[in-house]
């Protein structure tokens, strides 16, 4: 475990193999809501034997430049992604209604 980091695990070899198919495809780093930064991230899904990780933070992808050295270096494929807010405006459709045209 490393200091600080509740449940982050030290990484083994970069040559380590990899599950071909394992993958996390929704992660928060420090650029929003997540409580490790763009590299700790990296390194615990490389340590997790993950072949691929997507950070998706809040409605930013600074954290994607900050990562991307490292999940190479790992032998990481990085997904880029963002979870966006939307907010539907005072009058117009509703949630419901857009969801419902698509089902």
């Amino acid at each position: 475990m490393t200091a600080g980091l509740p449940g982050l695990r030290t990484v083994p070899s970069p040559l380590a193999p990899r599950l071909q198919a394992g993958a996390d495809l929704h992660v928060h780093t420090t650029h929003s809501d997540g409580l490790c930064s763009p590299c700790e991230v990296v390194i615990a899904a490389a340590g997790a034997g993950l072949a691929a990780l997507a950070i998706t933070d809040h409605d930013t992808v600074s954290a994607l430049a900050i990562a991307r050295p490292e999940a190479a270096r790992l032998g990481l494929e990085l997904v880029a992604g963002a979870e966006l807010t939307c907010e539907a405006p005072a009058s117009g459709p509703t949630s419901e209604s857009i969801f419902g045209q698509l089902g």
